[in-house]
This record gives structure tokens, sequence and C-alpha cells, in this order.
């Protein structure tokens, strides 16, 4: 897709189709509930926000990025 988008102009249909569960809806809804409750706080942060919905992807790529830079050289 990178070299198709270097050489000529990417159109909807060449775009891969998004997984169900990356959708808006369905990220939407967790990430509405996050933010209710990080505004109950006295210093609301989107951050903060998007950190408590992804946490576990984050952290899991982090370990994968970990083993394959330090344990796989």
């Amino acid at each position: 897709m990178l070299w198709k988008g270097r050489t000529e102009t990417l159109e909807v249909q060449d775009l891969y189709p998004v997984p169900e569960h990356k959708r808006c809806k369905a990220l939407s809804a967790p990430f509405a509930h996050a933010w209710e409750n990080t505004v109950r706080y006295q210093n609301p942060s989107i951050w903060k926000a998007l950190f408590i919905v992804g946490w576990r992807e984050f952290v899991s790529l982090g370990i994968i990025y970990f083993v394959k830079e330090c344990v796989l050289r």
C-alpha cells in the first residue's frame, strides 16, 4: 500500500477494511466512560483517559518491542 500511495493517489477502495473492534463505534463508549471518570478529578487529562482505555495494548506492545530489541539482538 505504501508503494501504491507513493506512485499514485490512493482511493477509498484501496484501503484495508478496519476490524470491528477498532471502529469508532466500538472505541467511543469505553473512552467516554474513561473521560467521565477523569473529569471527576481536579485536573482532567485526555492522556489519562486514553491510557485507561488502551493501557493493555500499549503495555503488551511495549513488552514485544523490548523483547525484540533487547533479547533477540
